[in-house]
């Protein structure tokens, strides 16, 4: 069996799409934990690669699936949701967002500092950074971003 050629970390950067790819305005599909397990380990090397990276969403490096990864600091691993709603959103605040889809462009939007987030793992209760991280990312798979 033949190895698998790993990609260079130049290749990996050039994996994330940025505007105006149509991937990006895609409305996601759902995804089985095979389909995820895949797409997330694709994310993970795209999201070390690029560096600086708090999260990403699977339409992001092309793929039209409902799969995303976040951390809440560049020094933890990434954890990956698959399928994954907002439930309930509580606590909003003023945040100043940045997308490594939309290089260069920030904006101020409101935002849930608390979260109730239903996936294929169960339902989690997330604050704080993770809360606007995996917003933002559940933002893309439906085809928008809020910068």
């Amino acid at each position: 069996m033949a190895k698998k050629k790993r990609l260079t970390v130049q290749a990996l950067r050039k994996k994330l799409l940025t505007d105006p790819a149509p991937e990006l305005k895609i409305n996601c599909k759902d995804a089985t934990m095979e389909e995820a397990q895949a797409i997330s380990k694709d994310l993970r090397a795209v999201a070390y690669a690029v560096g600086n990276c708090l999260g990403l969403a699977a339409n992001q490096i092309g793929y039209t699936k409902n799969v995303i990864i976040f951390r809440s600091n560049l020094t933890d691993p990434f954890i990956m949701m698959v399928n994954p709603k907002i439930v309930k959103g509580m606590d909003p605040r003023k945040f100043r967002e940045h997308c490594l889809s939309y290089p260069g462009r920030s904006k101020v939007v409101k935002a849930n500092n608390l979260i109730n987030v239903k996936h294929i793992g169960g339902l989690a209760y997330v604050g704080g950074i993770s809360a606007r991280v995996i917003a933002h990312e559940i933002k893309h798979l439906k085809g928008r971003c809020p910068v």
